[in-house]
């Protein structure tokens, strides 16, 4: 996509040329300039390097390509990706900049960054939705325990309105072939509950089915009832 035919810097930004999603890489070669450099060898074999991709998220505008042949070196001598500064986590992007005060995604996983850089965890309130980041930075989905209380974060966007990842809210939902009822603070609820002038029982039992609400036959605590499907 693009050549340099020859520089004397040890580093040079190819990023401008990425302007289109898929992988790279470069190859390199030493080419003797002076009389010294000849008498020791001519051109070498060529080295190829690792790939690197680029999403379409993150393809160059190509507004920082240079003349053929050009030795100028734009952009950053900087690691590119993920790096730690006073034990806070941050990414910097093929251009030199730093990810900052929005959502990323990295290696299909989603991490959101403040104003100066700084990957975020724990509860976060953004754009007037709650969302949950591990420790490890990533988004939380689906169902997260914390603090020993479950949540359910949207695994997916939702009448084109509530975000992926972002907590339900309380009152009744349904997950799967599941009935289930959050607290107003998003936690899952448990047990016997009253709710518009009916009782119901969610699943106490701490298993993969916790907080669901079964229908038929059930016996707790030594007695059995019938428990009939919502809506009926």
């Amino acid at each position: 996509m693009y050549k340099v035919s020859q520089t004397t810097s040890r580093t040079y930004n190819f990023y401008p040329y990425m302007t289109e999603k898929g992988d790279y890489t470069f190859k390199v070669r030493t080419i003797p300039k002076t009389d010294a450099q000849k008498k020791y060898g001519g051109k070498s074999d060529y080295v190829e390097s690792g790939e690197l991709q680029i999403t379409d998220r993150y393809v160059s505008d190509g507004k920082g390509q240079q003349k053929n042949g050009s030795t100028t070196v734009s952009g950053t001598k900087d690691p590119v990706g993920w790096f730690k500064e006073d034990a806070v986590w941050h990414y910097r992007y093929p251009d030199g900049s730093i990810c900052r005060s929005k959502w990323a995604e990295i290696d299909g996983l989603w991490y959101y960054f403040d104003g100066d850089g700084s990957m975020m965890t724990g509860w976060q309130n953004i754009g007037g939705y709650e969302y949950y980041l591990h420790n490890n930075g990533q988004m939380a989905v689906g169902w997260t325990k914390i603090d020993d209380k479950w949540y359910f974060m949207r695994t997916e966007t939702e009448d084109g309105r509530y975000p992926a990842g972002s907590r339900v809210e309380g009152g009744w939902r349904v997950i799967g072939p599941y009935y289930y009822f959050f607290n107003e603070d998003g936690s899952l609820y448990t047990g016997w509950l009253q709710y518009g002038g009916k009782w119901y029982y969610l699943n106490t039992v701490d298993n993969s089915l916790q907080g669901a609400m079964f229908t038929g036959w059930i016996k707790r605590d030594g007695k059995t009832y019938l428990q009939i499907p919502m809506g009926r």
